[in-house]
């Protein structure tokens, strides 16, 4: 009997430190975990104290919130996340703020939408936003950003613009590996180099602005592979080559600003039928050959049409306007339209349809005949009318 009660004393014994040790280690986790996330807390919150530190003007007064009388998740701008409470969003798009971009921005590791368009950052832009591994919008539009673009940008990328502002070199060849992107924005820069063959395989893509920068080469024929691009711009670049054909085939595609360049080849007869979605096109200013294509009279949505000084030459279709009832600029100018005969310029009667017109220009090409009297219904609503 006494072995019983010493075996069950001792097997009583063994439970409750089984018992302590578990509540031990749950102790020890717990307390871990909070520490941990306190830890992970106040890194952001020092990251955005940083950030303000380095703001030398804040005219209206948009961190005024950014003290120790508020939590950070509660100062203006700032969104964070619910269960951990870090930051998820920074925000402060149009608030005339000016200073240099801190590096502590890559701390914020839990960050997910960056926003700081539309203000007067200068110095460079800071590498160790690659440390944002959980980046999925990037936007530093309209800035004074200077030096390269950071390499080894999240891969969760959705959308990054960077447009106008003074960035240099080359468009990272490790953009290649953002495959969810579908938004690359690197209108008026400094940028050199040619356009990257790889922006083919980035099969999400919709939106690709490479204007007024210095790049050179020939438009690659992978773009031409972009299952849903809807902008293509490279205008005023020193491109040379002709425009992929394929191009022209993807019926998604809504604007294609390619002007100022020195491309060269003809404009497809077919594109008003292959491209149903066009809405812009904006050629002026390169080296191109053939007729202004028929079928572009089909492009019910056109809004803005420009083959001006595109060396372009024949008829004008005498039913252009007729379905482009949204037309805002039409410019025809510096061409070799026209043949001198009497019937070159009935054209306009047709464009009495576009109400919305504010811009045309069909000046320096070689119409006969006289200006048609509906000329006086079309004038009424424009702001700029140029003829010759």
């Amino acid at each position: 009997m006494f072995r019983i009660l010493k075996l069950m004393t001792l097997i009583s014994s063994s439970l409750l430190l089984h018992k302590m040790k578990l509540l031990s280690l749950v102790l020890f986790f717990t307390t871990g975990t909070k520490v941990a996330c306190r830890l992970s807390n106040e890194m952001d919150r020092l990251a955005l104290l940083s950030f303000k530190e380095l703001i030398a003007e804040d005219p209206l007064g948009s961190l005024i919130s950014w003290n120790n009388s508020f939590h950070f998740c509660e100062w203006n701008g700032v969104t964070c996340s619910r269960k951990h409470k870090r930051v998820v969003v920074l925000d402060l798009r149009s608030k005339s703020l000016r200073g240099t971009m801190s590096p502590f921005f890559g701390n914020l590791s839990f960050l997910r939408s960056l926003y700081l368009q539309d203000n007067n950052f200068q110095g460079k832009l800071p590498q160790e936003v690659s440390r944002l591994s959980r980046l999925q919008h990037l936007n530093f539009s309209t800035n004074s950003l200077q030096g390269v673009i950071p390499t080894n940008l999240s891969n969760y990328l959705s959308s990054i613009d960077l447009s106008y502002n003074d960035l240099v070199g080359k468009i990272p060849a490790s953009f290649s590996s953002l495959s969810e992107l579908t938004c690359l924005d690197l209108f008026t820069n400094n940028l050199v180099g040619g356009i990257p063959p790889f922006l083919g395989n980035l099969s999400l893509l919709r939106t690709v602005d490479l204007g007024l920068n210095s790049i050179t080469g020939t438009i690659p024929h992978s773009i031409g592979l972009l299952p849903n691009l809807r902008v293509f711009s490279i205008g005023m670049n020193t491109l040379s080559g002709t425009v992929p054909p394929a191009l022209y085939n993807i019926s998604t595609l809504m604007h294609l600003f390619i002007l100022i360049n020195q491309l060269t080849g003809s404009l497809p007869q077919d594109i008003g039928l292959t491209l149903p979605n066009l809405q812009s096109i904006v050629v002026g200013e390169n080296l191109l050959s053939g007729t202004f294509p028929v079928s572009l009279s089909n492009a019910s949505r056109m809004k803005m049409l420009d083959v001006s000084a595109s060396n372009l030459l024949g008829p004008v279709p005498f039913d252009l306007g007729r379905m482009m009832k949204d037309l805002t600029r039409l410019c025809l100018g510096v061409n070799h339209f026209g043949s001198g005969n009497a019937n070159d310029l009935r054209f306009i009667n047709l464009l009495t349809n576009c109400s919305k017109l504010q811009k045309f220009d069909f000046d320096e090409n070689g119409f006969g005949g006289v200006l048609p009297t509906s000329i006086a219904n079309l004038s009424s609503h424009l702001d700029e009318f140029l003829a010759g």
